[in-house]
């Protein structure tokens, strides 16, 4: 076997390994880790839609400091430290408190309304946050680790 055959053969021996190390740590954190649900069940006159997507809390976490990250480059500055005058708005000390009492409210059912037959729900189970929309065209439930919001909650 020449020189540059068993090169190719160890680097293809590498990516293998390395291919099959990602997809088991993969797996791992779809089984093993805490994850957000989002379930949606729409029916119409012309069929029906069922949805049921499963996302990693680690990577949703993620998404949402990318995407403070991205708000801020793209008014053309460097995310502020956490005293800073961009973090003073109005609203923002009142999300902060209300995504920290969510987090930390007892179980039960936080928040019913209802409109007709149309309902919304926001419910407390031990660690977790579960939000229910039933209405004439559909439903949607998400469930949310409740340190998913307290993180939200310290990004505000």
């Amino acid at each position: 076997m020449s020189r540059f055959a068993r090169f190719m053969l160890i680097a293809f021996v590498f990516a293998a390994l390395l291919a099959v190390g990602s997809g088991m740590l993969v797996a791992y954190v779809f089984t093993h880790g805490r994850s957000v649900k989002v379930e949606v069940r729409q029916r119409s006159n012309a069929g029906s839609l069922d949805l049921d997507l499963p996302l990693p809390a680690g990577l949703v976490a993620a998404a949402i400091d990318l995407a403070a990250v991205a708000e801020a480059s793209e008014q053309g500055r460097h995310l502020p430290p956490p005293g800073s005058a961009f973090r003073a708005h109005a609203w923002r000390p009142a999300a902060r408190a209300a995504c920290r009492a969510l987090a930390g409210a007892p179980d039960g059912t936080l928040v019913q309304v209802e409109s007709g037959p149309e309902t919304v729900q926001v419910i407390k189970r031990g660690d977790t946050v579960e939000v229910q929309v039933h209405g004439l065209e559909g439903d949607v439930r998400v469930v949310t680790p409740a340190g998913l919001i307290w993180h939200l909650a310290n990004l505000v």
